[in-house]
């Protein structure tokens, strides 16, 4: 028994000693925590726990004598007590906040914590929950219970109602725009499976059907050729715009134009650029049908991929609209040989179109063959435009025989590839604006117009448009303009991904089970939280044996970027420039875009999109659309102006890679965020013009989506019904 009670002294003192080495930090701490404590929630006043604090001399003593004089003091006894607050325990409780006053019962036990619990808060929010009659099980045990450690309190101050007792989280519906694209899926684009490899006889259809085309194009030129006054007509089916006798004046902000001399025939009717480009739907209407070609097909929901041209593979031929952006919309002007009427070098026709009027006719370069490229070289989606059309351009020797017929002594050389905007453009690249004529061209656009220019079969040359040291002007023969913003098909486009894989040397492995995800470099568009997006799409990855990547295309060379985007089945990607890449995907994979443009095409006239790039200053081009879009309106022929689509779902946006898409033969489908739509604070005339409120849109730091009731659920429809079948395990 002796022994038994030397032990449990012993055991004591040792508790002592840590306990007041704790009172001793304690002490040190007041004095840093003294300033606080009258805004604390925690009712302490100085006093009493200095008082606490000076209760231990006693005991330091008694362990000081312990020490020297080799016993052990029965030390239990001394030991002082915190003293709670001179007010009373209900009254202190009462005087803190909810959450809080719940778990300090006082009155009983003060120093009930349940010892399941992480910290004070999850004692108090958790633990101590009124909604739960015997508080939250997990907590308790034994002596420790509700009653003993809690302060219940009416259920009416600040809390929910309790959960019940059977919680219906979702009732099992599904959305109406689910259950469309469920169905569209469905149904296809008229062809049950995919094929490795289209039939045949549909590329031949196609094929005999452009060499017609091209042959028409040859006519024609030989005939305007012949004219004293340039002509300009669009070939839909060739991906061609073509002008001739197309000049462009040492002043770089003035537009093209196409030359006129004085005894010329008088203005008529599309002898704008502007009027033509309206006449295929770049301002209103639908477009125009480029037929023979191997695309997607637009529905409500979702943008199907076809698989045959021929034969009830598409029901329909997609109408395609004329898109100004990057292309030089060129009006007839005089080519005088000495001063214009007005006086100056340039007359722009302010007070008519007749009016247009440039000097320099004595001084006059002629060339042969242009091929105009107007898209910006600092932006991935704008080389692709240019380079997918130059790859479908070259890819025989059909086009330049047709484009050079009649050349040989009106011009000669070469064919050249015009750089329109290169100067215009670069005052964003290195700040000297006009006057260098030079831009640099970074790795992966460096490398997709070497793709399309390696198809030529003849030598190309390059000249850049706003060349300070040209001082004369340039006319050309005929120039060459895509007319459409993709001048492609699902042919061309998987042709322009093979010859990436053979230039790098990567092995094409099909559809595979992989899910890419972009992110973007830049500060705008961002995910709010992408660690939800990464937690639910690893649920989704592991659910369907799915590899899942997040790529940030930007940090990687070329050839990396081709290998991560090879084989994937599936793209998710906000809207940004780095989607262009979708055209290394392989036949048949899909795509899904967190779009943010809303607005209905043809709802507004958008200074950017008209007045392009760089060029086109003056902006005569812009107010003549003005002018051609008012015409048009009181016609009933466009939408309401601002008009917008705002559904959440949508198959077929206004978005360029959604036309990307639809060209390369993809599966498409965008889950919209239109929360920024409306154009507010931004005040607009009776034509619209949404250049400015657009790019206000792109520039917000967050895309607004629903991950888990939108993004997530469509990501299943499309797996479910098209991919889980189409594609191979990772």
């Amino acid at each position: 028994t002796h022994n038994w009670r030397r032990d449990s002294r012993h055991r004591e003192l040792q508790s002592a000693k840590v306990a007041l080495q704790r009172v001793r930090r304690l002490s040190l701490l007041l004095q840093l925590a003294e300033p606080c404590l009258d805004a604390s929630p925690w009712p302490l006043d100085v006093e009493g726990v200095q008082a606490y604090v000076d209760g231990w001399d006693v005991v330091a003593e008694l362990l000081d004598k312990a020490a020297t004089a080799q016993y052990i003091p029965h030390v239990s006894a001394l030991l002082p007590l915190f003293q709670p607050p001179r007010a009373s325990p209900e009254a202190w409780r009462s005087s803190l906040p909810l959450e809080l006053g719940r778990c300090m019962p006082l009155a009983r036990e003060i120093a009930c914590w349940p010892r399941i619990a992480d910290s004070l808060a999850q004692s108090c929010l958790k633990c101590c929950d009124p909604r739960f009659p015997r508080g939250q099980s997990s907590c308790f045990g034994g002596a420790w219970s509700v009653e003993v450690c809690c302060s219940p309190d009416d259920l009416q101050l600040g809390w929910s109602p309790a959960p019940p007792d059977i919680e219906v989280v979702h009732s099992g519906g599904t959305a109406d725009e689910l259950l469309e694209l469920r169905q569209e899926l469905q149904a296809g684009c008229g062809v049950a499976k995919l094929d490795p490899e289209p039939d045949v006889s549909d590329k031949s259809l196609a094929r005999h059907s452009r060499q017609d085309s091209w042959r028409e194009l040859a006519e024609w030129l030989t005939h305007a050729k012949e004219q004293t006054h340039g002509m300009q007509r669009v070939f839909p089916q060739l991906d061609l715009l073509i002008s001739t006798k197309a000049c462009v004046g040492p002043e770089v902000e003035v537009p093209w134009f196409v030359a006129q001399h004085a005894g010329s025939k008088p203005i008529t009717k599309g002898s704008s650029g502007v009027e033509l480009a309206a006449d295929f739907g770049a301002l209103c209407g639908d477009g125009v049908e480029v037929p023979g070609e191997l695309v997607s097909h637009a529905r409500s929901r979702v943008t199907l991929p076809c698989l045959d041209i021929a034969r009830g593979g598409q029901k329909s031929t997609p109408r395609h609209r004329l898109e100004p952006y990057g292309l030089e919309l060129m009006r007839r002007c005089e080519l005088a040989r000495d001063a214009c009427p007005c006086g100056r070098p340039w007359c722009d026709g302010k007070g008519g179109r007749e009016q247009c009027c440039h000097t320099g006719a004595a001084r006059t370069e002629k060339r042969g063959l242009a091929f105009l490229t107007g898209e910006l070289r600092t932006n991935i989606a704008h080389t692709a435009r240019d380079a997918l059309w130059l790859h479908r351009l070259f890819r025989g020797n059909t086009s330049l025989d047709a484009l050079s017929a009649g050349l040989r002594g009106g011009g000669g050389g070469s064919p050249e590839i015009v750089l329109t905007k290169m100067a215009a453009t670069e005052c964003i690249d290195n700040g000297q604006c006009v006057k260098t004529g030079r831009s640099p061209i970074f790795a992966m656009e460096s490398f997709m117009m070497e793709l399309a220019l390696n198809s030529s079969s003849l030598p190309l040359s390059f000249f850049h448009a706003g060349d300070p040291v040209r001082d004369h002007t340039v006319c050309f023969e005929v120039a060459a303009q895509r007319w459409r913003p993709w001048a492609a098909d699902g042919h061309s486009v998987q042709s322009f991904r093979a010859r990436a894989l053979k230039a790098c040397g990567i092995q094409d492995k099909g559809l595979r089970r992989k899910l890419v995800v972009i992110r973007r470099d830049s500060t705008s568009r961002q995910w709010l939280d992408e660690s939800v997006l990464k937690g639910s799409l690893e649920v989704f990855a592991k659910s369907v044996g799915s590899e899942l990547l997040f790529v940030n295309l930007g940090h990687l060379m070329p050839c990396e970027q081709v290998e991560v985007l090879r084989d994937a089945m599936m793209v998710l990607a906000v809207h940004g420039a780095d989607l262009t890449n979708m055209i290394f995907l392989p036949r048949g994979a899909a795509v899904l875009e967190v779009a943010v443009e809303c607005e209905v095409e043809g709802g507004s006239v958008d200074t950017p999109f008209w007045r392009g790039p760089g060029t086109l200053i003056n902006s005569s081009v812009y107010e003549e659309a003005k002018v051609i879009w008012r015409r048009e309106s009181r016609k009933g022929r466009c939408p309401r102006a601002g008009a917008t689509e705002e559904q959440w779902l949508q198959g077929f946006p206004v978005s360029q890679f959604a036309k990307l898409a639809r060209q390369a033969n993809l599966l498409y489908t965008a889950v919209m965020d239109c929360s920024a739509a409306r154009c507010e604070g931004r005040p607009m005339g009776d034509v619209w013009d949404r250049g400015w409120c657009s790019s206000d849109v792109k520039r917000r730091h967050f895309v607004d989506v629903d991950i888990h009731g939108k993004l997530l659920p469509t990501i299943w429809t499309v797996y479910d019904e098209y991919l889980r079948s189409k594609s191979v395990p990772a």
